[in-house]
């Protein structure tokens, strides 16, 4: 009589190859779970990027296009026929609530009327934007108002290790 060969595999064979698979499953799902992750933060920064490029191009290239009830302490209040002028954007980042889950970037328009820019131009020296901004006498206020408030949500992502 001989021994007989069985085939197949052993229990501890099966166990084995059911462990070292499943740390091999375990390893590719945590690296994908952080890829995912850094991939969403990269996104969110680079539209976030975006959305302040875009208010620094539309500073660079300003459109006075308020309504009528903004003025800005001119005689002349229709648009178009008021000495009003957009001076630039304050974009206010919106970090007042750190703990929330949602950050709020806003911006709006900065307007003087053409008196206080005349005075700001000839003033020894000449007057910055942000002198501008907190000279009382130039009338100088940034509009907030539904129809120039450009906002930009910012979810916010847990930076785990």
């Amino acid at each position: 009589m001989g021994i007989k060969k069985q085939d197949g595999f052993t229990i501890i064979e099966i166990s084995l190859f059911f462990a070292v698979s499943g740390l091999l499953l375990m390893t590719m799902m945590t690296g994908i779970g952080l890829a995912v992750q850094r991939q969403r933060f990269s996104d969110a920064v680079n539209s976030t990027q975006s959305f302040l490029q875009q208010q620094y191009n539309e500073t660079q290239i300003t459109l006075n296009d308020r309504d009528n009830t903004n003025d800005c302490g001119s005689s002349v209040d229709p648009k178009g026929t008021s000495d009003c002028l957009v001076i630039g954007k304050i974009v206010d980042l919106g970090l007042e609530n750190p703990g929330a889950q949602v950050s709020t970037i806003n911006s709006y328009r900065v307007i003087v009327n053409q008196s206080g820019a005349d005075a700001a131009a000839i003033a020894v020296p000449p007057l910055t934007d942000l002198d501008m901004l907190n000279d009382p006498s130039l009338n100088t206020r940034a509009i907030k108002d539904s129809n120039n408030e450009v906002s930009y949500l910012m979810q916010a992502t847990p930076l785990s290790r």
